[in-house]
């Protein structure tokens, strides 16, 4: 790549919305620096990128690892690369009410659905400001605003990610970086599929997306 070129780093890129956005930056003319633990998952998003004629750098390791962090962020800004976007899409859902959870287990949700987007928006602002600006999406939840039974860690990360999301506008936003949240309702990608599976085994996803978008005005759930 051209000096100059706008990279985007994307974590949780491997399966779902994460893989998605990585494949609409790269479309969009960006080079996504694609993070995410599955590495036969980021195998198969390149296989998809390089099919379309696109370019996407893959990288494996766990969000909330530091070197991790360091090594996407120096990987998007590489040779004169401008980090224009953050995108913090990757999560765990560990259900249970607060009696069920474990420590570890909400510790866990809390390391990768808030604290890993700390470290990477930590370490990407002072290279988008020196960019002149660029975009961070936050990746939440309706489940911020509204709970289901049985995800109360879920739910407490993603209404604190929602608060994270606006101090960081307040205080980025004169470096010219705007910070959004997104907070979808149910979408049908592999972590969702995972709860159907936990709930209810051997259940058809078929029938249960279909059980749950019809719940919604509009009769169906999401996609990536």
């Amino acid at each position: 790549m051209a000096d100059g070129q706008a990279t985007a780093i994307v974590t949780g890129a491997g399966g779902g919305i994460g893989r998605a956005t990585a494949l609409r930056l790269a479309r969009d003319g960006y080079l996504p620096v694609a993070c995410d633990r599955d590495g036969p998952a980021l195998e198969s998003l390149s296989q998809a990128a390089r099919a379309e004629g696109l370019a996407i750098e893959v990288l494996e390791g766990e969000v909330a690892d530091e070197a991790h962090v360091a090594e996407a962020v120096a990987a998007a800004t590489r040779d004169g690369r401008r980090l224009r976007a953050l995108v913090n899409n990757a999560a765990v859902d560990a259900r249970g009410s607060v009696t069920e959870l474990s420590r570890a287990e909400f510790e866990r949700t809390l390391e990768v659905n808030l604290v890993a987007p700390f470290l990477f928006a930590r370490s990407a602002v002072p290279h988008m400001a020196s960019a002149g600006g660029g975009a961070i999406v936050n990746v939440s939840s309706a489940q911020a605003f509204v709970a289901r039974p049985r995800i109360a860690a879920y739910a407490a990360t993603k209404g604190a990610l929602n608060a994270l999301t606006r101090a960081m506008a307040v205080d980025h936003g004169p470096q010219g970086i705007r910070v959004n949240a997104v907070c979808p309702g149910a979408v049908r990608t592999p972590l969702v599929e995972a709860a159907w599976a936990r709930r209810k085994p051997g259940a058809d996803p078929d029938a249960m997306a279909r059980q749950l978008g019809s719940r919604y005005p509009v009769g169906r759930i999401g996609t990536p």
